[in-house]
């Protein structure tokens, strides 16, 4: 929401600041990394949102869904999604 805030000091000067919006971000619950993998948080440039990055640790293994490597977290909701 819009938020502003007007002080008055004891010795009557009064100041009001200007309308801003106040964007609570919030955290989703840390993903648990599957067996062989490494997860890593990388934050999205131009964005309050962030996202994990899953990787094999022994190459020899190979994704069954190679389109899901990675998980996104908006954090206006807390949930995460995939693109």
């Amino acid at each position: 929401g819009l938020y502003s805030f007007r002080i008055k000091l004891d010795t009557g000067f009064e100041f009001s600041t200007d309308e801003t919006t106040l964007k609570i971000k919030q955290r989703c619950k840390p993903p648990r990394t599957p067996p062989n993998a490494h997860l890593k948080m990388v934050e999205i440039a131009e964005s309050d949102d962030y996202k994990y990055v899953v990787t094999c640790i022994d190459v020899k293994m190979v994704f069954m869904n190679e389109d899901a490597k990675e998980v996104v977290c908006n954090t206006s909701t807390g949930v995460y999604y995939t693109r």
